[in-house]
């Protein structure tokens, strides 16, 4: 740090001793800063913490209340009249046209290969596709 105050500061740290009280010739004003400093923004131990008195705890909570039935209703309003806050959707003819393609779909590279051969997904069976060997015995003839 290099500020015309730094090293008064340090030297008013220095001579601090918590006990000899500031005069004319002992200066503690920078220790009284750094001590005001630490007790607003210090870290706190839960004793330190204040609890909110009841009613700034119903004025917080009726607040919460409020903002979350607000967003409710934002909420409903853009399903029922849309959101025009969003960017609109390009279409896919809108991106080929943006791409130098005019807008029409490119020719197919080749025509379709043929299938590949049926093939039966299921054994055949009497009626059923869950034939468990060892089991006939369980079916109805």
């Amino acid at each position: 740090m290099a500020a015309h105050w730094t090293e008064a500061a340090l030297q008013q740290l220095e001579k601090f001793d918590g006990v000899t009280s500031s005069n004319s010739h002992r200066k503690d004003d920078f220790p009284d800063a750094v001590a005001l400093l630490w007790d607003a923004f210090g870290p706190k131990v839960q004793e330190e913490i204040k609890e909110d008195d009841p009613e700034t705890k119903a004025r917080k909570e009726q607040q919460r209340e409020n903002d979350e039935e607000h967003f409710k209703r934002q909420q409903m309003h853009s399903r029922m009249f849309g959101n025009e806050a969003l960017p609109s959707v390009q279409t896919q003819s809108e991106w080929m046209r943006s791409h130098g393609n005019g807008g029409e779909f490119p020719p197919p590279s080749s025509a379709p290969a043929a299938p590949a051969a049926f093939t039966k997904p299921f054994p055949r069976g009497g009626g059923s596709f869950a034939n468990i060997p060892g089991m006939k015995h369980l079916r109805k003839p």
